[in-house]
Parts: structure tokens; sequence; C-alpha cells
């Protein structure tokens, strides 16, 4: 069955050429840093109450302090917000190209 790498096919029990395969390797490491990134910020996040953007406590005179733009009260919330905030991303978790007429590695 062959394997088809933005619009080129290739044998499957072939190494392909080296431009190839450093481009399949560049968009794996690609996802697996966006993937490791939403993990570890996951990880380290404390997600804020539901309605966070009332007083939280120890504000002072019960004001209302707003909060870093990034943060979400779902981890689904947060997720969007984070790869938003990388221009880079695009705001996806998926490179741009692979799923813009591309076949990618799936």
């Amino acid at each position: 069955m062959p394997v088809v790498w933005r619009g080129l096919t290739l044998a499957a029990n072939q190494i392909p050429p080296a431009d190839v395969a450093q481009q399949i390797l560049w968009e794996l490491f690609e996802v697996n840093f966006r993937y490791d990134l939403l993990v570890l910020d996951r990880a380290c996040y404390d997600l804020k109450p539901k309605g966070f953007d009332a007083p939280r406590p120890g504000d002072e005179d019960g004001q209302v302090l707003p909060y870093d733009e990034l943060d979400a009260s779902s981890f689904g919330d947060r997720q969007m917000r984070v790869v938003g905030a990388i221009p880079h991303f695009k705001s996806r978790m998926v490179p741009e190209d692979t799923d813009e007429g591309h076949n990618g590695f799936w």
C-alpha cells in the first residue's frame, strides 16, 4: 500500500528521500512539542473557579482584580487560550499545512 506525503506517493517498504524524511520528522517534532506543552501546562496550571471574575479571596476591599488573559476554569478553555497565545501555532494544534490539502502522516 503506498503512502502519500504532501501529494508525493512513497513506497511503504522503502526509506523516503532525505528531504522528505526531514519534512516528516520536522512535522512529528512540531506536533509532539505542541502536545508536550499542553501536558506540561496542565500539570503546572491551577484552574480558576467558575465565575473567576468575582472577587478572589484576599483581594483588598473586595475589588475585582483582573486575571491573566490565559486564565480559564476548564482545561479545554485553557488549551484554546495557550495554543492561541503562540502566534506560530495560528490557534491550531496541528501544523497548518498538514490538513490543508496535504495528507500529513496520518
